[in-house]
């Protein structure tokens, strides 16, 4: 058996993270302990930024609120990556970052952050999401070339009215066609985007591809995506409580599906190719049904009831009214999904639910971000930058009763972090990305887009919950503790992380796995029990209630080249490093954000 130092420093790192949230890290003890509100270091603020703190703070001091203090350099970095690029900071950001003495280093980083592609792929995989949905079949909707194309238009910083307007005016040819290959819509593939650019593929009309069977349907994701308005609970009757009629609903719908979609190539086993472009009448078998027909029948208005029926193009005059400085919603929207990307949950909540009868729990607050938002031309960095320069964005996590929003984002709270920002930070804590590509360059594409497919399926379910706490599942747990990939990445072979390392003393390799997987540097009493754990009695054995579950034998170890895979630990030392490093990618700590 282990020896006991094995299970108390399991606990301390809270191992429980998928068992639920009571093994999640305390908001009262550790490295955020003790810390003042006025003591961050690096801090910067902006005039917006202090508007919206100010707005707080009002409304803290009329309901008797205390705000939590600020958080550490460390957690501040930590936090601000996930929520900008996806990811946990490597271990060269985090020792760069935490090294800096300068007051406005928290401003830069969060610069730095935006102005990294990572930035733009990360917001391309967002809505991606919103606008796509998980279950469209990638054979006939081209997943990566719709996200290619939001890719490149975050990159050139093109404002969110203009992304927007091509979005609802697309046309052209949806895919490049070729050889369907298994997981290629979870790739990323820049010189697939490249050729997309050079054969005039347009990416966005994939959007009209989604709705091909359900033409109704676009409507109501459309105005909940752009214009945080539920219309389409008024798509079989009037609303009961609003003022949406389902003449309402029609009308727009009518104005959204004036599009024609002819198919080019739909060879079996390659990507199906279609052409987009626009009509004054849908096909004639869609006009069979009597719901489809009363839809196309109806004049097309905007949701303010703008008659569209004489415009040359009717898309493109919805376009330009949604996008509009006068339209009531399009701002307010995409600053309250920001605010809730960033800060947990929406001043609005739904995010998409933005009506009279549901008011933001901070006017002020959303009035500050939507009218800044339109103020710098529709600028989406706009957004995350003042937001992540709050002093509110950086309150740390304390317990309380409801959410975070229930007391006005006084506090923070933990969140699970989502499925792919979990696996690209293994991949960043890990190196494993990089062992693949340089063991297995011919596999490495088909192992990550089986890994990225996998953590979707299993953690996906129970995080995007809107549920107030995070229970986790027995599967979760599972994958997480006995998967390939946790256990590949956490061997002692060549090209592995802990390969390079164990061969320093152990001060330096503690510090850098804490660096690698919490972004942050160990405590003493954490050092001095990492410290008596690698270096006390370790038996050779398999699993055991304290020790690390034996390596798995399923089918997804064909998938990880076997090197990677096996152990080549020479002695004690090493194998406890394993157990180290496996137990901190296992921690509640790595695996919430925090």
């Amino acid at each position: 058996m282990r020896h006991h130092a094995t299970l108390s420093l399991f606990t301390a790192l809270g191992i429980a993270a998928f068992l639920g949230c009571s093994g999640a890290p305390s908001s009262t003890s550790g490295p955020d302990a003790g810390i003042v509100a006025a003591s961050g270091s690096g801090w910067s603020s902006s005039p917006a930024s202090k508007a919206i703190d100010d707005a707080l703070a009002r409304a803290w001091t009329a309901k008797g609120l205390t705000p939590s203090a600020d958080v550490d350099d460390a957690t501040f970095l930590r936090r601000a990556t996930l929520d900008i690029v996806g990811r946990i900071p490597t271990v060269e950001e985090a020792r760069a970052f935490l090294d800096d003495g300068t007051v406005d280093k928290r401003a830069r980083a969060v610069d730095r952050l935006i102005a990294s592609p990572e930035h733009d792929r990360h917001l391309a995989r967002t809505w991606e999401t919103v606008l796509l949905g998980d279950e469209v079949k990638e054979r006939i909707v081209d997943r990566a070339a719709f996200r290619r194309f939001l890719e490149r238009r975050f990159a050139k910083n093109a404002p969110w009215d203009e992304i927007v307007t091509e979005i609802v005016t697309a046309e052209g040819r949806t895919s490049l066609g070729g050889e369907r290959k298994r997981g290629s819509a979870l790739l990323d593939d820049p010189e697939m985007g490249t050729q997309e650019a050079d054969h005039g593929v347009s990416g966005a009309a994939n959007y009209y591809l989604r709705f091909a069977k359900a033409p109704q349907d676009i409507a109501g994701v459309t105005s909940r995506a752009f214009l945080g308005v539920q219309i389409q609970c008024a798509q079989c009757h009037d609303h009961k409580t609003e003022s949406w009629k389902q003449a309402d609903f029609r009308s727009f719908a009518s104005a959204m599906a004036r599009v024609k979609i002819e198919p080019i190539d739909r060879t079996k086993g390659m990507m199906s190719v279609f052409e987009i472009s626009n009509a004054k009448r849908p096909p004639r078998k869609l006009l069979r049904d009597d719901d489809l027909r009363a839809i196309f029948d109806a004049p097309p208005r905007a949701l303010d009831g703008t008659d569209l029926t004489d415009a040359p193009n009717v898309r493109e005059a919805l376009a330009k009214w949604m996008t509009s400085r006068e339209n009531p919603w399009f701002s307010r929207a995409m600053a309250n999904r920001v605010w809730a990307e960033m800060m947990g949950q929406g001043l609005v909540e739904p995010v998409d639910d933005l009506r009279e009868k549901n008011p933001a729990i901070v006017p002020e607050v959303l009035d500050v971000l939507a009218e800044g938002f339109e103020a710098s031309g529709f600028d989406v960095d706009y957004l995350y930058r003042t937001i992540a320069l709050s002093q509110a964005y950086s309150r740390v996590v304390t317990e309380g009763k409801g959410s975070a929003r229930d007391d006005l984002f006084a506090r923070a709270e933990l969140r699970p972090l989502g499925s792919d920002v979990l696996l690209d930070s293994l991949f960043v804590a890990t190196d494993l990305e990089h062992l693949l590509e340089e063991r297995a360059p011919e596999r490495a594409d088909l192992v990550k887009a089986f890994l990225r497919r996998q953590m979707r399926f299993v953690f996906e379910s129970d995080t995007e919950s809107n549920g107030e706490s995070y229970d986790g599942t027995l599967q979760q747990a599972l994958f997480s503790m006995n998967g390939a990939m946790p256990i590949a990445a956490t061997t002692v072979a060549p090209g592995t992380v802990l390969s390079s390392l164990v061969g320093k003393d152990d001060e330096a390799v503690i510090e850098e796995l804490w660096l690698r997987a919490l972004s942050r540097r160990p405590e003493a009493s954490e050092i001095a029990e990492a410290r008596a754990f690698v270096n006390g009695p370790h038996p050779d054995g398999g699993a055991n209630d304290e020790g690390r579950p034996a390596r798995p034998r399923g089918k997804e170890r064909r998938l990880v080249p076997p090197a990677a895979l096996r152990s080549q630990a020479d002695d004690d030392r090493e194998r406890a490093y394993e157990d180290l490093f496996w137990a901190l990618l296992n921690s509640s700590e790595m695996n919430f954000r925090r």
